[in-house]
């Protein structure tokens, strides 16, 4: 079985020197924290349904389907990773990051590019998720495509990952 650092070796790898991360960091849908731990992020903020988290990330439990806030908290980096397929109103969630985004701030999301027949509620083509990040109020969209390196293709696992630099 893989560790979870194996994992986003094998899934960002190739392109884990583009994340350029700023304090404060936020991570939407950021599980446990295994991603910000395998960027070397020591301190951040995570919402997700699941209250369990890795020490060094405080955790606000939350439904993304549902707009919320932090206190009027801004962040200058916010991760938004293999969430939005997973929600039944991923615009709600859009619309969330760019609110939670500093104006000077980064927001990376990420979707994996699989078939139509998985499990996940929503696919989207590039041309899709750049309207919706412009739908609500994004300027600057950087496409990073990361690749998936399993020399063994899974059945329903995707061959890469669609990954969007967001700025306002």
């Amino acid at each position: 079985m893989r560790t979870p650092a194996e994992y986003y070796d094998e899934q960002y790898g190739n392109i884990r020197q583009k994340f350029q991360v700023k304090e404060p960091v936020l991570d939407v849908g950021g599980g446990k924290g295994y991603f910000l731990q395998w960027l070397g992020i020591k301190e951040a903020i995570i919402i997700d349904k699941n209250p369990e988290t890795l020490a060094g990330y405080k955790k606000m439990v939350a439904d993304l389907n549902n707009p919320f806030e932090i206190d009027g908290r801004t962040f200058k980096t916010v991760f938004c990773m293999e969430c939005l397929e997973h929600l039944r109103f991923p615009l709600v969630a859009f619309k969330m990051l760019y609110c939670f985004l500093d104006y000077d701030g980064i927001c990376y999301i990420s979707v994996p590019h699989t078939p139509l027949n998985d499990m996940h509620l929503n696919h989207w083509t590039l041309n899709e998720l750049t309207r919706m990040a412009h739908e609500v109020g994004f300027t600057k969209i950087k496409l990073l495509v990361a690749r998936n390196t399993i020399k063994r293709r899974l059945i329903g696992r995707p061959h890469c990952f669609i990954v969007m630099e967001l700025r306002k």
